[in-house]
């Protein structure tokens, strides 16, 4: 699989952060471009009540499914083989978290909060996380519900609060 996984001192610095953010036993989170599912298995290790992952690749697919299955999770976490943008156009549940980390060259990376977004995808007081390298920065910035950029080395989070939320 050619994938490149979050840096653990990433994502460590990232749980770090959700952890006062989140009431984990109630969150319903989407793990999309999920890769090796590191982000959406620490998820449900952390109390999620159910993640669905996304990721293009039949065998990261069924590697998600396999892990799922083998640490008895497979009540809680769905797999699914899709393209990011046809999965979101499809539409479905609202989710309280959305973590997304596509392909940093991907050319369109920049319309998939938006998508999620456009569609109510996002819970009512729901947070959008985009993983992303530093020259995606400044081209998320003047999105609808943007909050913050936090980096950690090469390494780039961005925030999204749903703008219906923050125009409350």
């Amino acid at each position: 699989m050619e994938l490149r996984p979050t840096t653990d001192r990433a994502k460590e610095a990232l749980f770090n952060v959700l952890r006062h953010l989140l009431d984990w036993p109630s969150m319903h989170a989407l793990d999309l471009c999920c890769g090796t599912g590191s982000i959406g298995l620490e998820m449900l290790s952390r109390g999620a009540a159910s993640v669905d992952f996304v990721d293009h690749s039949p065998v990261v697919t069924k590697h998600i499914l396999d892990t799922l299955k083998a640490w008895d999770l497979d009540k809680k976490g769905q797999a699914f083989q899709s393209d990011a943008f046809r999965w979101l156009r499809q539409g479905g549940q609202a989710w309280d978290l959305v973590f997304m980390d596509p392909p940093y060259g991907l050319d369109d990376y920049s319309k998939l909060p938006g998508l999620v977004l456009d569609r109510g995808l996002l819970a009512r007081d729901g947070l959008m996380i985009c993983e992303h390298g530093p020259e995606m920065s400044e081209s998320l910035q003047p999105l609808s519900g943007y909050e913050e950029t936090r980096k950690y080395g090469s390494v780039h989070f961005s925030f999204f609060r749903n703008p219906t939320e923050i125009e409350s």
